[in-house]
């Protein structure tokens, strides 16, 4: 049975825990993914929220890069 309470995957999880967020996507990278996809399912995530939030994530990782300059950039983060 599904649960009625629906949830943003990404950005509920960011709000409620930004430093675990960010580490994920920070795996993510590191596993390989080429792109970080991130997910506001309900559309629960005010607008200025959005884009503080996207702005941090462009901050950490980048916009646009290559996978190349991401995997550079990841490896000079200091990531738990």
């Amino acid at each position: 049975m599904r649960s009625s309470t629906t949830r943003s995957i990404f950005f509920d999880g960011y709000k409620s825990d930004p430093e675990y967020a960010l580490r994920t996507l920070a795996a993510a990278l590191k596993g390989g993914a080429s792109n970080l996809s991130l997910c506001d399912t309900n559309g629960g995530t005010l607008v200025d929220e959005f884009k503080d939030i996207v702005a941090r994530i462009v901050k950490e990782f980048g916009a646009g890069e290559s996978r190349r300059a991401l995997s550079q950039r990841q490896r000079s983060r200091a990531w738990p």
